[in-house]
């Protein structure tokens, strides 16, 4: 019973606070504060939708408010570290803790009202099926490998970037950024159908595509070896964390 709901909460947050949320609306948020309570407000709202699409439950009300405002309070203190200090916004560390109690507070939320004593105001369990939850359980797979693990590799391993690509001009960088992370979605999204199929033999076919489409640069330009090969073992452990995530841990 608990699963369901907290792939919903789960997909929920994910959903808005990385693809409804630009760059550029993360960076403006913790210095401008009607852009702070803008995406806060976006993400009260997105909270509160299973308890307004579940006819009017109760239980769900309760995890969307403890999910709207944890998330209130987290960011605020966040925000207040970064006029401090903004060298942070990037900070791989606070990204982390930031992420983790946004997280917990949802799971915290969903354990809370999860009792058999709760009352309420219907059964939550009448819409699903086991389909329903396998389903459930690959939109949650797919939003958690594409942005959140591109904003996270951007963030964890920004230091370990050639520096000729450092040094190029903003819109080729820019572009170069895109492309690298298109590559990097399809290659993780490749990676899990695999491990759906049980087909892990390959992986290393995969991975062979994308190094022979890459050689030039691997070849041409210094360092940038490395940071390949950081971006695939990364995808590959992001691959295998998520999936293992969503369909062995949450049960």
């Amino acid at each position: 019973m608990i699963n369901h709901v907290l792939i919903i909460f789960l997909i929920l947050h994910f959903f808005t606070d990385y693809y409804l949320q630009t760059d550029k609306l993360a960076l403006d948020k913790y210095y401008q504060v009607k852009k702070f309570i803008f995406h806060v407000c976006i993400y009260f709202f997105i909270m509160v939708i299973p308890f307004i699409y579940y006819g009017f439950n109760l239980w769900y009300l309760l995890i969307g408010v403890i999910a709207g405002i944890s998330h209130f309070l987290i960011d605020g203190v966040k925000l207040f570290i970064i006029k401090k200090k903004p060298y942070l916004f990037e900070n791989i560390c606070l990204y982390l803790i930031d992420q983790y109690l946004h997280i917990g507070f949802i799971v915290l939320g969903v354990l809370l009202f999860s009792s058999n004593q709760t009352k309420l105001l219907f059964d939550v369990t009448y819409n699903f099926t086991e389909a329903n939850i396998i389903y459930l359980r690959w939109v949650l797979l797919f939003v958690l490998i594409f942005k959140p693990a591109n904003v996270s590799f951007r963030i964890a391993f920004k230091k370990y970037k050639p520096q000729e690509v450092q040094d190029n001009k903003e819109d080729t960088q820019e572009k170069s950024n895109k492309a690298g992370a298109v590559i990097g979605n399809c290659e993780r999204l490749l990676y899990c159908i695999c491990f759906s199929l049980g087909q892990y033999t390959l992986l290393g076919l995969i991975i062979t595509c994308k190094g022979f489409a890459r050689h030039r640069d691997i070849q041409e330009k210094a360092g940038f070896a490395e940071y390949f090969l950081i971006g695939t073992f990364y995808s590959i452990v992001y691959s295998i964390t998520s999936f293992w995530l969503v369909f062995h841990i949450i049960s």
